[in-house]
């Protein structure tokens, strides 16, 4: 999500992944994506009203050699940023589902 908009949705090929706390995705492109207002929304594949979204998080294209443009380390993909908000959103999944399972 960019705000409140659909940028790009992400649908497993068999449906359905193992809940390994981990999902790799490439981003293509930068191009025109520069922002600070997105953010991963993950649904439960069996149920569709569970589910949560990252934090926001932004895309920074920058003018540079690419590698961390403009932070104050270098990062050399932003894919690490979007891994971490995917792993986080697993992880909150997956508390809901056991607290879920308890009642």
């Amino acid at each position: 999500y960019k705000g409140s908009s659909v940028v790009e949705e992400v649908t497993w090929v068999l449906g359905y992944t193992e809940n390994d706390g981990a999902y790799g995705f490439y981003v293509s492109s930068a191009e025109n994506h520069e922002g600070t207002d997105y953010r991963i929304k993950i649904t439960d594949y069996d149920d569709s009203s569970v589910y949560g979204y990252s934090d926001y998080f932004s895309i920074n294209t920058g003018n540079g050699d690419g590698i961390g443009d403009g932070l104050p380390f270098d990062i050399p993909s932003y894919n690490v940023l979007i891994i971490i908000g995917i792993i986080s959103i697993f992880i909150i999944i997956f508390t809901k589902k056991r607290l879920k399972g308890l009642k």
